[in-house]
């Protein structure tokens, strides 16, 4: 049986037999189908940054208040959600995929699900 390109792009293969991430490898056979999941960025880092501004502008510390805010709010804009790419197997859920690019993930994702088109429609071989 011949390999069947579905994507090739950026480090990730998807073929009818096998999903490729970087060094990691996962076989479709035991694929049963592909979910997308968004997850939201851990904010820990703005609210310690934005409670010691607080403290800083309270005690009146104007410039070490204006760093942490400055750090606050480039922490808050620059931390994306991640789109993960999970496949799903009689034996549970496996990330496979993490991408702050929605496009890509769902890119993926649809390629994916055209493998296991493919793959359940093909004729059994006997």
């Amino acid at each position: 049986m011949d390999e069947t390109k579905y994507f090739d792009q950026g480090g990730v293969l998807v073929t009818n037999s096998r999903f490729v991430v970087g060094a990691k490898s996962y076989p479709m056979a035991g694929v049963t189908s592909v979910r997308e999941s968004l997850v939201p960025p851990k904010r820990l880092a703005e609210v310690i940054f934005g409670v010691l501004t607080l403290l800083a502008l309270l005690v009146q510390a104007w410039v070490p208040a204006t760093l942490f805010g400055i750090v606050t709010v480039f922490c808050l804009v620059l931390r994306k959600p991640q789109h993960r790419v999970s496949l799903c197997s009689p034996d549970g859920d496996a990330p496979a995929l993490s991408s702050a690019d929605s496009a890509f993930a769902a890119a993926v994702v649809d390629a994916l699900n055209r493998a296991l088109l493919a793959r359940t429609s093909e004729p059994s071989e006997a």
